[in-house]
């Protein structure tokens, strides 16, 4: 069930590449970009230091579900420790608190933003529960990739740390 965040740990120690270019906005004009959609997970993660963390995996084709972790094309993974979200409320993306990545074809072809925020309006960690909100992540390349979502379903997965 973690091989999506494993492959995005890995990407991020490794550098994935993407080919995504130009400017997703609410209009969803670049249709070379990958389309965010409005649903996805929610499940508890480990921070780099073992802390909690919560991980979001939003859009993708097909979307992915608790019992389907994996990233597929489309796929914006974004995970937060610091602040830790405890509901709703905006969340900066980037620096030491957050990491973000958005993947183009699936879990092999992923580019980390360098900033953004998460903007939370709903957050439930009950299972089966539904967090809600909107994200915009700025690429290295200038891309800027925004969205809302609702009904990301919570996966109560205990988090491997440690």
């Amino acid at each position: 069930m973690r091989s999506a965040w494993i492959g995005l740990a890995f990407l991020l120690a490794c550098g994935g590449r993407t080919q995504l270019g130009g400017t997703l906005g609410d209009s969803g004009a670049d249709a070379g970009l990958p389309q965010p959609q409005a649903q996805g997970i929610v499940e508890r993660s480990c921070a780099p230091n073992d802390g909690p963390a919560y991980s979001f995996a939003l859009a993708g084709s097909p979307p992915m579900t608790c019992a389907s972790t994996t990233a597929t094309a489309g796929t914006v993974a974004i995970s937060i420790w610091s602040p830790f979200p405890t509901g709703p409320g905006s969340y900066p993306i980037g620096g030491s608190g957050s990491t973000a990545f958005v993947c183009a074809t699936g879990p092999n072809d992923c580019v980390m933003a360098t900033h953004g925020t998460l903007v939370l309006t709903e957050l439930s960690a009950t299972p089966g529960g539904k967090s809600a909100g909107s994200y915009t992540l700025f690429l290295p390349d200038g891309t800027v990739v925004t969205a809302g979502f609702a009904d990301a379903v919570f996966c109560d997965t205990p988090p491997m740390c440690g």
